[in-house]
């Protein structure tokens, strides 16, 4: 147990990184599951979905790895949460596109897959927030 009342508690990087890779995961299950993902579409489609989940992580991996030290620093790691957030959007995207073409994703695997989305992306929200009041001083 923490020792940190839950209302003090904050979400993590190592959280929203957790579920940016379980979205990765899943997505590469759906993807080379030959029931629901016929081989014909995995070039294209599947490689679309599973690249940006994977650059979902690799923003927040960037990002992580910047501690602002100076304005400069502050605006890189921000780009990099920003970036992050552009991908989820367009991972939203391109789920409710190929929706439409591959009968196979269902509305549990949406569900699923825009469960774990949203919630990156309001980790990563969460994440901005708490840089600017943290960095507050470098922005001034």
């Amino acid at each position: 147990m923490s020792n940190v009342y839950a209302r003090n508690r904050n979400t993590t990087t190592l959280e929203t990184l957790n579920v940016a890779r379980e979205l990765s995961i899943e997505v590469y299950k759906f993807i080379m599951n030959d029931k629901k993902f016929p081989k014909k579409h995995r070039y294209f489609i599947g490689k679309s979905l599973y690249n940006t989940s994977e650059r979902i992580i690799e923003g927040i991996y960037r990002a992580n790895n910047i501690f602002p030290r100076n304005s400069s620093d502050f605006y890189e790691r921000r780009s990099y949460q920003e970036k992050s957030l552009q991908e989820c959007s367009l991972f939203l995207n391109f789920l409710e596109l190929y929706s439409h073409v591959l009968p196979q994703l269902t509305y549990k695997d949406i569900k699923k897959f825009s469960t774990l989305t949203i919630r990156v992306k309001q980790l990563l929200s969460n994440w901005i927030k708490s840089d600017s009041e943290q960095f507050k001083e470098l922005l001034d």
